[in-house]
């Protein structure tokens, strides 16, 4: 996922901590659609162009997991480019037991 505006499509301006943040709120906004929550989180790695900007993008992930929210594992890689010019992608895994 990168930084995508779902309404116009655009990528999300501000450099990698926005972009973060945008990832995060439109996965938030994603999750109960598909009958998914944070908890089911199990792993998530964050690619970047911009890995010397890295505490921008761990502040925006621990605004999002903060107290009472248990962090997923998470790897970070550093890359040379991402789709659109974005410098932020982020792919996550979930898993939820069928009941």
């Amino acid at each position: 996922m990168i930084a995508l505006d779902p309404e116009t499509g655009a990528l999300e301006a501000g450099g990698p901590g926005a972009e973060t943040a945008k990832i995060l709120d439109n996965l938030l906004t994603a999750l109960p659609e598909i009958g998914l929550g944070l908890e089911d989180m199990v792993s998530a790695t964050i690619y970047t162009t911009a890995f010397e900007r890295f505490p921008a993008i761990n502040e925006a992930w621990e605004a999002v997991f903060s107290e009472g929210v248990h962090p997923p594992a998470r790897t970070a890689v550093g890359v040379q480019a991402l789709p659109l010019g974005a410098t932020v992608e982020v792919a996550f895994e979930f898993y939820k037991e069928a009941i």
